[in-house]
């Protein structure tokens, strides 16, 4: 008899070890994630290409309806006035020219602030892409406006090619230094953005390995910060409700050439249907995110958000 009950009780006891033993782990898996500021749009949705400067996030949302409208928008991640904000443009041809922003990244020249977009060419097809120079500025009145200053083309083996993702690595006067990822193959490009045009040849620096759990996954964005790229990842149709950010040394890229990733920050949201991360930006140790979320209601719920670094 005492035997059996020394045996329940181990038993209980390895049950409650083995239980908050892996409470940790599972924690660490799911993420933790931290809403900014809601981006839902009744007219324009679908967040795109997103970037965060010193102060601002920046995202491109698309027209619901029939169209390639497109709109402009930032957000105050540091003060307590975080309502998005709408850029406009002072061309309508300037916003009508995104096409499907896949990513974008901020830089200053002479005082304002820049996006480098990676848009779609207006009437071809996805394969033919360019980094749009966008500047931007407030007008008389106040209100904040911008205008496309440079459109570049990506050269990859004497074809132009388009890519997903595009962050920023150095830069010297108007001569900057672009991280550039096509699929999972990742390359450099040096361009000069005082130029309105400019045809550039790309420099291929490594290979980024997904793993088998997220090779499948659909690739958006990437964040170089700190000598660390980050990629988000978004599971599809599979399991709508659920991204990841993937981080990996940029040394292990660069020696490597096809490098692992070092960590895995996972959102799995229940609460909604579908959380699409688009992009990431890292600012003050924080991992910043914006995404393209619909409740099961179909209504949007796209979101800036964080994770804690």
């Amino acid at each position: 008899m005492k035997g059996s009950r020394l045996k329940i009780l181990i038993g209980i006891l390895m049950s409650v070890i083995l239980v908050v033993g892996a409470t940790p782990i599972s924690a660490k898996a799911k993420g933790v994630t931290h809403r900014v500021v809601s981006i839902a749009n009744k007219k324009y949705t679908n967040t795109q290409a997103f970037s965060v400067g010193s102060r601002y996030a920046y995202y491109i949302q698309r027209y619901k309806g029939e169209g390639n409208a497109y709109k402009l928008y930032r957000s105050d991640v540091k003060g307590k006035k975080k309502a998005p904000v709408e850029i406009k443009a002072i061309k309508p041809s300037d916003a009508s020219a995104f096409g499907h922003a896949n990513d974008m990244v901020t830089f200053s020249q002479k005082g304002n602030t820049h996006l480098l977009v990676t848009t779609y060419e207006k009437g071809n097809s996805k394969a033919n892409q360019d980094l749009t120079n966008i500047e931007i500025h407030k007008n008389k009145a106040g209100k904040l406006t911008y205008k496309a200053v440079g459109h570049y083309k990506l050269r990859l083996r004497g074809k132009i090619v388009g890519v997903g993702g595009v962050d920023k690595l150095s830069s010297k006067g108007t001569m900057y230094t672009f991280i550039v990822k096509i699929a999972k193959k990742i390359y450099t490009v040096s361009i000069d953005v005082s130029k309105s045009k400019k045809t550039a040849d790309l420099k291929y620096v490594g290979t980024l390995n997904f793993g088998k759990k997220y090779n499948n996954y659909i690739r958006q964005g990437i964040e170089f910060d700190n000598g660390k790229l980050y990629v988000p990842l978004w599971a599809g149709q599979s399991n709508e409700n659920k991204s990841v950010i993937l981080k990996y040394d940029w040394k292990g890229v660069l020696e490597k050439k096809t490098a692992s990733y070092e960590k895995c920050y996972t959102a799995r949201r229940k609460d909604v249907k579908k959380f699409e991360i688009e992009g990431c930006n890292v600012l003050r140790k924080r991992l910043y995110y914006a995404t393209n979320s619909i409740t099961f209601h179909g209504g949007q719920f796209d979101e800036i958000g964080y994770f804690k670094l």
